[in-house]
């Protein structure tokens, strides 16, 4: 899946809210208690909504596996964590930590799975030869298999898992309010703790950013823009 250190908090605030943080207005600043409290409370939530979604894309990804092969078992290694955290002037930014796939798995798949099929279509494509036919040979049927899935069932597992996550953000953030012209971020990377014999290896090292602003957000809760419309809006970077 993505591969992420455990700095991403402090890595993403410095980075991206530097700016943000120095253009505080009094009006921020002065936030009542109560204003505070509701929107920790929408933010827990909004956690929920998040490890939920997380889930929902291994569980597609699960059933995919299943219908190509009855003896895969998708392990995944952990399980999803949410942190969310209202950042001042700038919105409110979620860190998801998603659990890996296990390496054991996509060994399996590669072994038991992708190679026996590329085996059954070179079977079944006619060899060249003097333009005499012979008997075909009976090949089974194979049961039709996204080709990312079969190739690289953790590009597949990234894939679901971010189209998960970015409907989510944008369906249940409503509640959240966050305020004109700030933003709502969301930064997923994997929740697998570093190899100890390669401490300083980031050769992997990825996180996968959603950044809409809340205007965007107004506009497709409020039935201005369609879903669609609003996915096309949310800024997805890779790191």
């Amino acid at each position: 899946m993505l591969t992420g250190c455990r700095t991403i908090v402090a890595v993403v605030i410095a980075a991206t809210f530097a700016s943000p943080l120095m253009a505080q207005t009094p009006q921020t600043r002065q936030q009542t208690e109560a204003d505070r409290t509701r929107l920790k409370q929408q933010i827990l939530t909004m956690e929920g909504v998040l490890v939920q979604a997380v889930n929902n894309g291994a569980s597609d990804l699960v059933g995919q596996v299943r219908k190509v092969s009855r003896y895969a078992d998708l392990a995944l290694v952990g399980v999803p964590e949410v942190r969310g955290f209202i950042i001042d002037g700038f919105g409110i930014f979620f860190e998801v930590r998603v659990p890996a796939m296990s390496p054991t798995f996509s060994t399996y798949w590669q072994q038991q799975v992708a190679r026996p099929r590329q085996q059954v279509r070179a079977q079944s494509v006619p060899m060249a030869g003097n333009g005499q036919q012979g008997p075909q040979q009976q090949v089974p049927p194979v049961v039709p298999i996204d080709p990312v899935l079969l190739s690289d069932p953790n590009a597949a597992y990234t894939q679901t898992v971010k189209a998960k996550l970015l409907d989510a953000m944008l369906e249940s953030s409503g509640a959240l309010r966050i305020p004109p012209d700030q933003f709502l971020l969301v930064a997923a990377s994997d929740n697998t703790p570093p190899d100890p014999r390669f401490p300083n290896d980031r050769t992997d090292s990825r996180t996968v950013m959603f950044k809409v602003q809340s205007r965007a957000l107004s506009d497709y809760h409020e039935k201005r823009i369609t879903l669609e419309a609003a996915q096309k809006l949310v800024t997805i970077t890779e790191d």
